[in-house]
């Protein structure tokens, strides 16, 4: 730490390491970090790893090759859609560190209402055995339980509507006057998914947003009937965004009526197929809704009941009136037939009355 240092002493600092290689450092740095180690077990935690510059990532693996024993931990976190690009030095470390077995990738899982809840407790209640199931629920089911994306809108909502800090208002309260307010996703978290959109391909982002008016779940049939191009061109680009975790996961084969046979995905959070559905002109839009409809109409034929809702959705979106209405009561009706069959099949309960 040069900046401890007397002038004479920085000068002979100066002259001691001229010539001193980058490689010398880091096994120095290594060292000193083991030998720390010795008195008390050393945990390093580091934070936005897809940040660190080149120098940093170095260090870590130098540390992680390292032979000799030592009580030292690295903890460190990253984003993973932040390290997609191919020469990202993070993605190259962290592969070739794992072939070594020299650090182990822990996928955090997503959280649950009684985690939300916990949360808002201790953010924002006044009282701490103050709960927030009911709120909890709504915030949950909005985020799917991503940390990043709750602790954004929790901090949208406080600037905006100021109800979370106002321990007269009851849950009810809150949450009559959130419903009301729509609990949009804030504008950070929009910025952050179009700009992971923009380091996609143009045929890649093309094909998203196809897929998000397909649905949350969709085929790539209907995906290639949207966008008018061949289904094989569909699977391939969003197996290749799956692979790399991108946006969409693979759920497996499907097969229609009619024999086709697709490969179905999933959006990873519906704030992804919100935003590429936004991000659809007016026009287009009931254009690509028509031509899933059309497509999925023939795929299932007279089966075509099976998907009343569905093409429901697609047909009113498509400004259809007619059709619309057609498989809303078709959807109506398998409900309430659904309803009939599971009361026939509920068990039977025998009432007996003894006479006095």
């Amino acid at each position: 730490m040069p900046a401890l240092l007397t002038r004479e002493e920085r000068v002979r600092l100066l002259n001691e390491i001229q010539g001193v290689t980058q490689q010398r450092m880091l096994r120095e740095m290594t060292q000193a970090l083991e030998a720390l180690a010795t008195e008390a077990p050393l945990v390093l935690l580091l934070e936005d790893l897809h940040w660190s510059d080149f120098s940093t990532l170095e260090l870590i693996a130098a540390i992680a090759r390292g032979n000799e024993l030592a009580r030292l931990l690295i903890l460190a976190t990253y984003r993973p859609v932040e390290i997609l690009a191919n020469d990202h030095p993070l993605r190259t470390m962290k592969q070739e560190l794992e072939l070594h077995r020299h650090c182990e990738e822990l996928r955090l899982q997503l959280l649950k209402e009684e985690n939300v809840a916990d949360y808002l407790a201790k953010r924002v209640a006044i009282d701490a055995s103050r709960r927030f199931a009911t709120l909890a629920a709504l915030i949950h089911t909005r985020t799917d339980g991503n940390p990043l994306f709750m602790v954004n809108m929790v901090d949208d909502l406080l600037v905006d509507t100021g109800l979370l800090v106002n321990s007269r208002v009851s849950e009810a309260e809150w949450v009559e006057t959130l419903r009301a307010y729509r609990l949009d996703a804030p504008r950070s978290i929009r910025q952050m998914i179009e700009r992971n959109l923009e380091r996609l391909k143009p045929e890649e982002q093309t094909v998203l947003e196809g897929a998000s008016v397909a649905g949350a779940e969709f085929s790539s049939a209907s995906v290639a009937a949207a966008l008018e191009c061949p289904q094989h061109e569909v699977e391939a680009w969003c197996k290749r965004l799956s692979r790399r975790e991108q946006f969409v996961s693979e759920q497996g084969p499907i097969t229609w009526p009619d024999g086709t046979v697709a490969t179905s995905f999933r959006f990873h959070h519906a704030l992804y197929q919100e935003v590429l559905y936004d991000r659809l002109s007016a026009g287009n839009q009931v254009q690509l809704h028509r031509r899933i409809a059309m497509r999925e109409e023939i795929g299932y034929g007279e089966r075509a009941g099976e998907i009343a809702t569905e093409l429901a959705n697609h047909y009113s979106r498509a400004n259809d009136k007619q059709k619309a209405i057609q498989y809303f009561r078709l959807a109506g009706q398998r409900a309430v037939a659904r309803g009939r069959d599971d009361r026939r099949r509920a068990p039977f309960r025998w009432r007996s009355r003894i006479a006095p």
